[in-house]
Parts: C-alpha cells; sequence; structure tokens
C-alpha cells in the first residue's frame, strides 16, 4: 500500500481551484469549505459528485463531516487505501 496523500491533496486543491475559479495557491488544507472558500452545502456537495469523474469517491454520508478541504482530503485518501 503506498502513500498518495500528497498526490490526492494536490489534485484536489487544484479540481477546487478550478470549480471555485480562484488560484490553488491561495487554497491550503486549513480553510473551512463554508467559511473560507465560501462554499453552501450544496456547493460542497457537487463538487464531492464531481469528484467522481476522476475516479475518486466519498461515501455520500461523510459529506455532512467535510467542513476543511483537510477533512476532504483525509476522506478521499483513506478511501483510496482500500
Amino acid at each position: 500500500m503506498t502513500n498518495n496523500k500528497p498526490a490526492i491533496e494536490e489534485i484536489i486543491k487544484n479540481r477546487l481551484a478550478e470549480y471555485l475559479g480562484i488560484s490553488a495557491e491561495d487554497i491550503t488544507g486549513d480553510d473551512d469549505l463554508k467559511e473560507d472558500l465560501h462554499m453552501n452545502p450544496a456547493e460542497i456537495s457537487d463538487f464531492v459528485q464531481s469528484l467522481k469523474k476522476i475516479g475518486y469517491s466519498v461515501d455520500l454520508s461523510n459529506i455532512a463531516t467535510i467542513e476543511m478541504v483537510s477533512d476532504l482530503i483525509e476522506i478521499i485518501s483513506e478511501e483510496e487505501e482500500f
């Protein structure tokens, strides 16, 4: 089992930046999706769903627990380990 977390982090930040129309350099793991990136719950859900197009799946029951960029990266990293 390899640790793909750094690669996943880069991909998620780049996709999130593209989704929000901002620079990936402006996104950190400590950013709160709602407060810092100004995403509403529907946008968070839509973004998580868009990750399926690139092969990342997130159990929809986990969406409510995603508050920060690092939460999303962690959940996807854990899913990729299996």
